[in-house]
């Protein structure tokens, strides 16, 4: 294999020494050694002079339909290789159109020649392609050219000879040797450019640096499955044949995403961009240039005009490219219709990520907004002339960027504006632009889709109340708390404390993980108490956290309106009970104590969930309402959990973030940390001095030692400690 590439490098090596005049005089090219074959979905391969107009009416050609060229790599023969052919058969099975062969083989069959003629031949061929346009009328701008290794130059060539009119150039693993210092397929070769890499890299026959508007690299584009192997490439190289073939039988065989590198994509740190499907019979030209708006230097390379108008598209919650894309579904009819200045605001990355998408979006709207002020002063953006559209989440994005600007946008749009998590924080308002439209589709409360709510009601059935005490650690029979004959079957003492427990979001009811059947099992191993398990389970059938979130004040209140029976019948002492809640049930057992007027002694909050809470009014999560005294542990805030301090005393276990040995959440999503809570609740149960907490404005602080004289608080505990006031941060290294 090594002995092909050292020929097809004979013939440079020759030129490079002035051989050329040589290899001109020996090798001469002619119009005789390039022919064009005809061939549509009812002839094939008929010999055709493509600049003979009456040549041309004989094969069936119609200016009405595409064209499609293809010209033959180096080294090829219709009996033994010929991807021409293989690329029209599966071709012509699912498109009519005109397809030609460009058959140059008597010079790119020519070790010596192939490479110094790419040029002279690319003369032939637009010259010929040119006579078409004229005499048969073939619209390039329904016409496009494919060629694979040195046959992609000469493709190149052939479209920049012709001033880039070809629809678009398709350039399959470019040919290097030879081509180290040409240009011969780049972007000025079509209105677009595609170029798929399987070869390429130094000592390899394929290019590996990006040529095309979009450059496509299979299996990082160097070395391909099963080619171990090879020398110089050959076996990767040529891959990306049958890989093309593929993308004509299904547009969606392989799709890619947008990366700076192999490295980058293999490590998921381009999971978030955009995608792109690879190939196909028309390739994606989705034209998107990744700019920064606040470098005039790299705005202006962009194309944007100061003189036209700017429309601002910014997606929406958990949107993906070819899935759902908003912005993209906007910007293909608009630059149909309208000359203007089009930019995505992708912020995927935060609003794809359902444990930050709300939280952080106040952040994403700062960054904006500085960004396109930067853009005003260095490129002349005009926001007299632009307007700005989102959809759901997206559209709460933009009102608040819009007010950050100073309502200067000429025009505001937000498409069904989300309504969980902004029940009194709209960001959208009149003061987000000159002039705010609103479009409304799936408004008003519980409006996250009726079909959720009438698949999963919400009633008092959907909640059970299981009762345990130090006799009775195992029941699973259900009881009506409002029911005094039935509460009195099972043990309650109304001279004894009594503690409620909410479990969090998908826990299962008897399931030894559940948040409060461990807390039981702990606190009822050495404390004589009323033991009664909340269970909302039978509410998680509908895996839609955001139904149960828009719910929380009907779930709450339903609860409380129980436990309020139980005092009136059974005379329990809520100056005698507390209530916990685990992530979802923390907010929720915060909703119950407010709806009972904060009665009980006190309330504990394990990590309470942040997602979709953060602009909540106090009466829907936990605050200081909701009892005497409030604790709230935090293990992950920011992230699942609630950041912001919610009780009389928060305590942050090493930061309240992120926590030791959950390597995981540096992904983001904080699974591992968010459940630390409990297990640091349950140590404190069983060893009420474990943690001792400093009281501190913030985990910088307190690694500093700046904190080392303040206030000291252990942290939970069956009695909390009530003398504690404000934020406490502790070490805790799960020994």
């Amino acid at each position: 294999m090594a002995s092909i590439k050292l020929l097809l490098l004979w013939g440079v090596i020759l030129k490079m020494a002035g051989a050329g005049d040589i290899i001109d005089t020996l090798f001469p090219v002619t119009e005789s050694d390039v022919k064009f074959f005809f061939s549509n979905q009812n002839t094939e391969n008929i010999l055709v002079n493509i600049s003979d107009p009456q040549d041309v009416a004989k094969t069936g050609f119609s200016k009405e339909k595409d064209s499609f060229f293809c010209a033959n790599a180096l080294l090829e023969s219709p009996l033994i290789s010929d991807y021409c052919k293989d690329i029209r058969i599966p071709l012509l099975l699912n498109y009519d159109v005109n397809y030609f062969h460009i058959d140059w083989r008597p010079v790119s069959n020519n070790f010596f020649t192939a490479f110094s003629k790419v040029p002279e031949v690319s003369e032939i061929v637009s010259r010929s392609i040119s006579n078409m346009v004229e005499t048969s009328g073939l619209n390039l701008t329904k016409s496009q050219i494919v060629g694979g290794s040195l046959a992609a130059q000469l493709a190149g060539k052939t479209g920049q000879n012709l001033a880039g009119k070809f629809y678009q150039v398709i350039g399959l693993d470019p040919a290097l040797p030879g081509f180290e210092n040409t240009d011969y397929i780049s972007k000025d070769s079509g209105q677009f450019v595609q170029i798929i890499h399987t070869g390429g890299g130094s000592n390899r026959i394929g290019q590996i640096k990006p040529l095309g508007h979009a450059d496509y690299y299979a299996n990082g584009g160097k070395k391909q499955p099963g080619c171990d192997l090879e020398l110089t490439g050959l076996c990767s190289h040529i891959r990306v044949i049958p890989l093309y073939i593929k993308t004509l039988l299904n547009s969606t065989q392989f799709l890619a995403t947008s990366c700076d590198s192999e490295e980058n994509y293999n490590n998921g740190t381009c999971r978030n961009n955009n995608m792109s499907y690879v190939g196909g019979y028309m390739v994606d030209r989705n034209e998107k240039i990744l700019v920064n708006i606040s470098d005039p230097q790299d705005v202006a390379k962009t194309g944007f005009s100061k003189e036209k108008d700017s429309f601002f598209c910014a997606n929406a919650f958990m949107e993906f490219p070819h899935l759902i894309d908003s912005c993209e579904d906007i910007r293909k009819p608009l630059l149909l219709k309208y000359d203007v200045n089009y930019f995505h605001i992708d912020w995927r990355s935060v609003s794809n990520n359902i444990f930050t998408a709300l939280s952080k979006l106040p952040r994403v709207s700062e960054v904006l907004s500085r960004r396109i002020s930067n853009m005003i002063e260095t490129s002349g953006l005009d926001l007299s002339r632009s307007q700005i559209v989102g959809a759901s989440l997206g559209a709460q994005l933009i009102g608040k960027l819009g007010r950050n600007l100073d309502g200067k946008f000429y025009q505001v749009i937000g498409l069904d504006p989300a309504g969980v998590g902004f029940k009194n924080n709209h960001y959208l308002s009149k003061d987000s632009g000159q002039f705010v439209q609103i479009i409304h589709t799936g408004g008003g409360r519980n409006r996250l889709g009726i079909l959720f709510n009438l698949l999963f009601p919400i009633t008092d059935s959907s909640i059970k109340f299981y009762f345990y005490n130090q006799n009775d650690t195992n029941s699973t029979t259900p009881i009506d708390i409002s029911d005094p004959d039935e509460v009195s079957t099972t043990g309650f003492s109304n001279t004894k404390d009594t503690f409620f427990c909410i479990h969090g979001f998908n826990e299962k009811s008897f399931d030894p993980h559940n948040s409060c059947q461990k807390i039981k099992k702990t606190v009822l191993a050495s404390h004589d108490i009323n033991f009664i398990m909340i269970d909302w389970s039978g509410l998680n059938g509908s895996l839609l956290y955001t139904h149960l979130v828009d719910n929380a004040l009907k779930i709450a209140r339903i609860i409380a309106g129980k436990i309020l029976d139980m005092v009136d019948t059974s005379e329990l002492n809520l100056n005698r009970s507390q209530i916990v809640g685990a992530s979802l049930g923390g907010q929720l057992a915060g909703a119950v104590g407010t709806a009972l007027d904060g009665s009980f002694y006190q309330v504990i909050g394990l990590d309470p969930a942040g997602v979709l809470f953060f602009s909540f009014d106090m009466k829907y999560r936990l605050s200081q309402e909701s009892g005497q005294f409030v604790q709230v542990i935090h293990t992950n805030g920011g992230y699942i959990g609630y950041y912001d301090p919610l009780g009389h005393a928060d305590y942050y276990a090493n930061g309240g973030q992120k926590q030791p040995r959950c390597g995981f959440d540096r992904l983001g999503f904080g699974g591992c940390s968010h459940t630390r809570a409990v297990d640091i609740y349950l140590d404190t149960l069983i060893n009420g001095t474990e943690f001792l907490a400093l009281r501190c404005d913030s985990q910088q602080d307190y690694d500093a030692g700046r904190c080392k004289d303040n206030g000291k608080s252990y942290v939970g505990g069956y009695l909390v400690d009530r003398n504690a006031s404000g934020k406490y941060f502790f070490t805790d290294n799960m020994s």
